[in-house]
């Protein structure tokens, strides 16, 4: 079995201002098949150059940023287990978009 077979790609876009500084970042994530908007969110922490942990603490934010995946909107707490398919176009931004 191929192991490309038990994994998925997701596109990422995030945009906006996050914790007082302006981001506007595009990643490619590969994901285990079955993968979950949390494991998402941890891959982005092995992927990015914002900071340690940056992806996974969003969820602590005061003013929550949104998430949509596929041009369908979805809370970053209550649907943080939504299971993710190979092809996904994830965006992730404040309603502060970066100019």
């Amino acid at each position: 079995m191929d192991k490309g077979e038990n994994k998925i790609e997701v596109k990422v876009e995030v945009e906006g201002i996050f914790l007082g500084r302006k981001v506007k970042e595009k990643f490619d994530v590969s994901l285990k098949k079955g993968g979950t908007v949390k494991d998402l969110l941890k891959a982005l922490d092995r992927v990015n150059k914002l900071g340690k942990r940056f992806f996974r603490d969003l969820p602590l934010l005061i003013d929550l940023p949104e998430l949509s995946i596929n041009g369908k909107s979805f809370h970053l707490i209550k649907d943080k287990n939504k299971k993710l398919n190979d092809g996904d176009y994830v965006f992730i931004h404040t309603n502060s978009k970066c100019r």
